[in-house]
């Protein structure tokens, strides 16, 4: 088999094809999961880039999404005068290019020889090579997810990962600080990313020192060491506070738990490793590889073993390297004429089809995915925000429509998904819910009133249902000032 053809156009193919897929996403609009949050945070850096206040609440207590990739829109949004929605649709597209670069960068740098075959086959497997309905989080780039993240800032932290790991292979002192800057990057962008950063560094710096670990350890730190300490210089916020004497924290390891569940079910494409470790030559590619996704699978599982659920989202890397080591040890088979490895080669295959149908349905919505029509009224239609209220009015509307409203202008109650630093998050959550809740009195929806000062109240009745009588006891407290695309806006009278 002619690999030299092969390798020479297989990633620029694989690459087009998924810039023009994901173009058709990104354009649809049809944004969800987290991007409203981080569409809210590059609006108030825009906003205030040296000063910001939070972006959900109103607090100045800060919010741990102020990363130098949330700066880096913010400026961006700035500069164009784009609103922080379409300023990340526009960095959807850099981040695709981002990664797809890294990907390659990380291949070539890492095995030297047929890495442009290699990287259309991490490519392919990253893509489709998945158990049963995978996780669709931050932090995993398969077809399903894909487009649901590029925006995100995981994203940025992945491909920043890669160009690092593939920087630190070269063992060069003129890439010191670059390694440096970048690992600082990742930390505070991204800190599950740069757990997988820091152990794939020194996995790769073991394997590339004759296997000496007093020499891989003082290496290592010499290189993640100086990165943790300038995160801690971080102004937007304090890093470890992240992780200790945080309540909210805790919000967020509850969310993370169910990445511990159905993992077989899932991931099982990781068992392929296996064969890969056991009958591929042990060169220092496969130790650095199959150490990588041995010490990330202990920190997955040291995570569960201590309720730390966070870093459950390092299976993601562990699925990666996966797909890398599988990938290498592929076209290492390729050209053997050997019969167990043609086996193999049929094997992986066959999995890799049996992959696709288990996802088929799946599969099947995200390509159909790209004829649907373009869809932004969902959250469009609260840009008259924009006009009606200033930046720190507080809005009280109903959870989904406080999703959206940062993302233009005023402040909310609470948020469904972890707001750093906030203790109360909890009864903000429930006093919201209980406010919209159509068994709730007047008189309790009076003391949330009370309670939190609202400037406006917001009512979504595409989301909600409300009583005649309660409609018209919320217009006495107040005056109509919007009402269009089911949104009711009603100013209330000061006190």
């Amino acid at each position: 088999m002619n690999l030299n053809k092969i390798k020479k156009s297989s990633y620029l193919i694989l690459v087009i094809f998924l810039v023009i897929f994901e173009t058709f996403h990104i354009t649809k609009g049809h944004w969800q999961g987290d991007f409203f949050e981080h569409s809210a945070v590059v609006n108030e850096l825009s906003k205030n880039l040296l000063h910001p206040n939070n972006p959900i609440i109103k607090s100045n207590t800060s919010h741990a999404f102020f990363s130098p990739y949330s700066i880096l829109v913010a400026s961006f949004s700035k500069v164009t005068d784009l609103n922080s929605i379409n300023s990340l649709a526009y960095f959807a597209y850099f981040n695709l290019i981002f990664f797809l670069y890294s990907l390659y960068f990380f291949s070539k740098s890492i095995f030297k020889k047929n890495y442009g075959l290699i990287a259309s086959l991490i490519l392919l497997f990253t893509m489709f090579l998945w158990g049963e309905s995978p996780f669709v989080w931050s932090g995993f780039y398969h077809i399903f997810a894909l487009h649901k993240v590029l925006a995100y800032p995981s994203t940025f932290a992945i491909s920043i990962t890669l160009l690092t790991l593939g920087l630190v292979s070269k063992n060069h002192k003129k890439y010191f600080f670059t390694i440096i800057f970048c690992s600082t990057v990742v930390i505070i962008s991204h800190p599950t990313t740069a757990i997988i950063l820091f152990i794939s560094i020194f996995t790769l710096v073991f394997s590339h020192s004759n296997y000496s670990i007093k020499r891989a350890v003082f290496k290592s730190i010499k290189l993640i060491f100086p990165s943790i300490l300038l995160s801690l210089a971080w102004p937007y916020f304090n890093i470890v506070e992240l992780f200790i004497g945080n309540k909210s924290a805790a919000d967020f390891h509850d969310h993370s738990f169910l990445m511990y569940t159905d993992i077989l079910k899932k991931n099982w494409p990781i068992l392929l490793t296996i064969p890969c470790f056991i009958y591929s030559k042990k060169n220092a590619k496969v130790v650095f590889i199959t150490l990588t996704i041995i010490f990330l699978t202990l920190v997955y599982i040291t995570g569960y073993l201590f309720n730390f659920y966070g870093v459950s989202r390092v299976i993601s890397g562990v699925m990666f390297f996966s797909h890398v080591l599988i990938a290498y040890t592929v076209t290492s088979f390729l050209a053997k004429s050997n019969l167990f490895k043609k086996r193999y080669l049929l094997f992986v295959l066959s999995v890799f089809l049996l992959s696709i149908s288990l996802n088929f349905i799946e599969l099947g919505k995200v390509f159909m995915g790209i004829f649907k029509k373009k869809d932004i009224e969902y959250y469009n239609k609260f840009s008259f925000l924009k006009s009606e209220v200033t930046p720190n009015d507080i809005i009280l509307s109903d959870s989904k429509s406080n999703w959206i409203i940062p993302s233009y202008n005023g402040k909310v109650i609470a948020s469904r998904h972890p707001i750093y630093w906030i203790d109360d998050y909890k009864e903000r959550r429930t006093d919201v819910t209980s406010f919209f809740s159509k068994e709730s009195s007047d008189s309790l929806r009076l003391i949330t009133i009370q309670n939190y000062r609202p400037d406006y109240i917001l009512i979504n009745f595409s989301n909600i249902e409300i009583s005649s009588s309660t409609h018209r006891w919320l217009k006495s407290l107040g005056e109509t000032v919007y009402e269009e695309n089911n949104l009711e806006l009603l100013k209330l009278h000061q006190k």
